[in-house]
């Protein structure tokens, strides 16, 4: 590099974990432990579902800095909206019930447009007089399908 390039970059070493891969979370002795092993499994549902019910002791009063981390590093805005809903006496910040209360609401945004597609649906084959069709439609899960890609409406 030349002269004036070598003084902006800065010469020491850097040690990088990467924490989705490390094997070894007995080693950390703090809520570390946590953190890591959540953005360890956060991309398989079963296995960080275990993971939290093997420490639903520390889940439940998760530490604030420790919360936030999470939150962040998993890219979960919604953590920081229910922060002020689950705060615990004793200062700490209960991870699983603000897990279950996303999954609330999932649930419950998933339902609301699957409500919304269906009437929509309802409307459409009314509008087009195939009355038969939407009455079979209601006992039939293939048929509401072929019906919902027909009118393209998307669940």
């Amino acid at each position: 590099m030349d002269d004036p390039l070598c003084r902006l970059a800065a010469d020491y070493p850097v040690n990088l974990l990467e924490i989705r891969s490390w094997e070894n979370l007995e080693w950390f002795h703090s809520d570390l432990r946590q953190v890591f092993g959540f953005l360890k499994y956060a991309q398989d549902k079963s296995q960080l579902k275990n993971f939290i019910d093997r420490n639903r002791d520390i889940f439940s009063a998760m530490p604030e800095d420790a919360y936030d981390f999470i939150g962040v590093m998993s890219h979960t805005g919604e953590l920081k909206q229910l922060k002020t809903q689950i705060r615990v006496q004793g200062g700490g910040y209960d991870m699983c019930k603000a897990i279950d209360e996303m999954i609330r609401d999932g649930r419950n945004t998933g339902k609301a447009e699957g409500i919304s597609v269906m009437n929509l649906l309802v409307r459409r084959l009314l509008q087009d007089n195939r009355q038969e069709e939407l009455l079979r439609s209601t006992n039939d899960p293939d048929l509401q399908k072929r019906l919902l890609k027909e009118y393209s409406l998307d669940i």
